[in-house]
């Protein structure tokens, strides 16, 4: 399972490649 620490890591990474592809 994943836990909760990593969950939110793998979010918060997501979300900056989203905002760095709408920077674009």
């Amino acid at each position: 399972m994943i836990s909760v620490e990593d969950a939110k890591n793998i979010i918060l990474e997501s979300i900056s490649k989203l905002k760095s592809e709408n920077v674009d």
